[in-house]
């Protein structure tokens, strides 16, 4: 151990126990030294103990925002907290879910906003499409003003905002 380290540590853990002792927070100073062994020989373990609970933090926070799946939650975070994390955070990348919650629910309204729904049979059809493939009904209208065609079930023509009285009076 270089002297230097040794003599730092030493040190700045002398000023804090006589600030400890001043303030009269523990009986004596020699209290707080027995109680946390700060030494140069522990370092290593205190920045090992460090970065374990840093990585059980992080896989608390990670896998709640993947999954509300509480079991799997408390699954995932046993692995690393009681099995050591540089064995079970490469397993822990293997076996999370590979998206967030609300891209999941990105996803899926995009797909539900990519169908339009037919107002005869209910059968979804592409949002391009201008007939029901199941039925054959207009899946569009025309705009009375710009005659855009737009789908059956907007209130207003997307281009001039025109009313929809069909949709309207439904």
């Amino acid at each position: 151990m270089p002297e230097t380290l040794t003599w730092s540590l030493t040190s700045t853990w002398s000023i804090v126990n006589s600030t400890v002792a001043t303030w009269g927070i523990l009986d004596s100073a020699s209290s707080l030294t027995n109680m946390i062994p700060i030494d140069a020989n522990y370092l290593g373990l205190w920045i090992l103990i460090f970065i374990w609970l840093w990585v059980i933090l992080w896989v608390t926070k990670d896998i709640s925002a993947r999954t509300s799946n509480i079991f799997f939650q408390i699954f995932s975070i046993a692995i690393v907290a009681i099995l050591t994390p540089v064995v079970w955070l490469p397993i822990y990348f293997l076996i999370r879910p590979i998206w967030y919650k609300y891209e999941k629910e990105f996803f899926k309204n995009a797909l539900i906003f990519s169908f339009v729904e037919c107002k005869e049979c209910g059968q979804k059809n592409d949002k391009d499409f201008k007939y029901c493939v199941n039925c054959w009904t207009h899946l569009k209208t025309t705009c009375k003003e710009c005659k855009t065609l737009y789908p059956w079930d907007f209130p207003y023509c997307p281009e001039c905002w025109a009313p929809n009285y069909d949709t309207l009076k439904e």
